[in-house]
């Protein structure tokens, strides 16, 4: 059998590559492959399925050929709604839509009235040849430091979604409660500069680096680009304790990272978000920060992040059953073979279907209504608010309810602006808040993680605290 695939040249995206080479091979096993150009007549295609792996002019045709599509939708079902809305009602029930995350799938389903398109939840594999357990010293050997005690790993685009100044300020508090054991940060990664989505102009390079002085690491870590080898990528992870992964990236359908970090022995503490609800077994191979919305933008529990690292860092045994059960979690559910089969067989699932006479067209729901802008938020062209209906399920619960017991703490650091407010210091969500004289007073109690009952018994607001937490400001860990 033929399949047409549109959009599949090399791609500039390292995970998108991944990806395509994946699909090239897996398909290119049982079915012959054409490349989809913009000489194809997609009206008679002279093939048996058509696949979209990037690009739009498969969804914009005018009328469905009698062959099925499939399409792969990557980070779309966030950063694409919009699109997607207009588009889908174009489907039938043999069409299948290819998605790396279960949250996507909650997401497509809302899209229809009652009968949907075939959806295929696709894992993605890792080389478990070369992604494997080493020996820990063999893996630091090959770094430039000596006496250290623990290694603490980041890996990911360097972008303000991606949280890498909540990974430094991690390691800067690790570094202090550790103390006089040496603990060091390892950080793998690219500076993206031109990332659209929620960009509010922070120059990231300098405000790392400003970040790296303030919080007195420059010592204390040790910075590759992404330019490393596998072989040598593979290595650093075996090097890790623990791999940290507390993404806002808006679109982490699934995540290459946390699976590699697995198949290496290393436990994952990530954010309970997207494609790590799926990847990352909570209490088994790492542990899951939770994730929830806010007025201005995601939140998660970095307290629980913080004292779950720690647990792993000081306890040898719970490493090591977390490091095994890793390892079996990616060649039982990440290898090529799994996820190879998952791949035909929507394809081939997809064709009997059509050739049985099942097709059937789609009705489709108006989108959602978009929240109102806030307003405190920085302004762009597509808000926070534009895609907060979608990441709703993404992230991993409700906004949490302060109780008694609950930790409290700051967000982020608190700088007074000009006007009289105070500024979030997080440039993936710089939010700026008035405070009144008893909200300041709690806020300032809580530059370090404090008992909810003690701010309440001192200051006797709850409400205030609640909203606080509601906008952002605070986090909470119950």
């Amino acid at each position: 059998m033929i399949i047409g695939i549109e959009g599949f040249k090399p791609h500039q995206w390292p995970s998108v590559e991944r990806t395509r080479k994946f699909y090239e091979r897996a398909l290119g096993s049982q079915f012959e492959l054409r490349q989809i150009n913009d000489s194809t007549d997609l009206a008679e295609p002279q093939c048996d399925a058509l696949l979209g792996f990037v690009g739009n002019r498969m969804w914009r045709l005018p009328a469905h050929p009698d062959i099925p599509f499939l399409f792969a939708i990557h980070g779309g079902a966030i950063v694409g709604y919009e699109f997607l809305g207009q588009h889908l009602q174009n489907l039938s029930t043999c069409d299948t839509l290819i998605v790396n995350s279960i949250s996507d799938i909650t997401i497509l389903r809302r899209f229809f009235v009652d009968a949907t398109p075939r959806f295929c939840h696709l894992p993605l594999p890792v080389d478990t040849t070369l992604f494997r357990p080493r020996e820990r010293e063999e893996c630091r050997s090959i770094l430039p430091i000596e006496n250290v005690d623990h290694i603490v790993g980041y890996v990911g685009r360097l972008l303000p979604q991606r949280n890498l100044h909540q990974f430094l300020r991690m390691l800067a508090i690790l570094k202090q409660r550790l103390a006089p054991r040496r603990v060091i940060g390892l950080v793998i990664g690219n500076y993206w500069v031109d990332y659209p989505v929620l960009h509010y102009g922070t120059d990231y390079r300098s405000y790392i680096g400003g970040l790296l002085q303030q919080l007195n690491l420059t010592e204390d870590l040790v910075y590759f680009p992404a330019k490393l080898s596998d072989d040598d990528l593979a290595h650093c992870y075996g090097a890790m304790d623990v791999l940290i992964h507390p993404t806002n990236s808006l679109d982490e359908n699934f995540g290459y990272v946390p699976v590699e970090a697995m198949a290496c022995g290393t436990p994952v503490v990530g954010a309970a978000y997207g494609g790590l609800k799926d990847t990352v077994e909570d209490n088994q191979t790492g542990f899951l920060m939770p994730t929830w919305i806010t007025t201005t933008g995601i939140r998660m529990d970095l307290i629980k992040g913080l004292r779950d690292t720690l647990r792993l860092l000081l306890d040898s045994d719970l490493r090591a059953r977390m490091s095994e059960a890793a390892v079996a979690r990616v060649h039982n559910g990440y290898n090529y073979e799994l996820c190879a089969r998952t791949l035909i067989t929507a394809v081939e699932q997809s064709i009997r279907a059509q050739r049985q006479g099942q097709a059937r067209s789609l009705v489709t729901k108006p989108l959602p209504q978009t929240p109102p802008v806030s307003g405190l938020l920085p302004r762009i062209e597509r808000p926070w608010e534009y895609y907060q209906n979608m990441v709703a399920d993404y992230v991993s619960m409700e906004t949490p309810r302060i109780a008694t017991h609950s930790l409290i703490q700051l967000a982020g650091p608190l700088n007074s602006n000009r006007h009289g407010g105070y500024v979030l210091d997080d440039p993936a969500w710089p939010a700026t808040c008035q405070l009144n004289a008893t909200e300041l007073a709690q806020v300032e109690k809580c530059q370090d993680a404090v008992v909810a009952g003690e701010l309440m018994r001192d200051d006797g607001d709850e409400q205030s605290l609640q909203r606080l937490i509601d906008d952002g400001l605070l986090i909470c860990s119950n």
